[in-house]
């Protein structure tokens, strides 16, 4: 949260391991026949954002994505 109310949009942990770390959840619930409803969601989301911005970025380019789907700033852009 510090990083984002200050406009710091720099990488900590990229998009494509979470997106992989997602991806291996959702399989295991499906291989074992277990509801992964959300976790789906979040891989699909996940996705959304590196096909606009990049595997190389991180979480914070979800912000980036909500603010513009959403016509609002959140943070300012340092």
């Amino acid at each position: 949260m510090p990083k984002l109310l200050k406009g710091d949009f720099s990488v900590s942990f990229t998009l494509a391991l979470m997106h992989k770390d997602v991806r291996l959840a959702t399989k295991l619930g499906n291989d074992s026949a277990t509801p992964m409803i959300l976790a789906n969601v979040v891989r699909e989301l996940f996705q959304t954002v590196i096909n606009e911005h990049g595997a190389d970025k991180d979480t914070l380019s979800l912000v980036k994505l909500f603010e513009r789907n959403a016509g609002v700033a959140i943070a300012p852009r340092g």
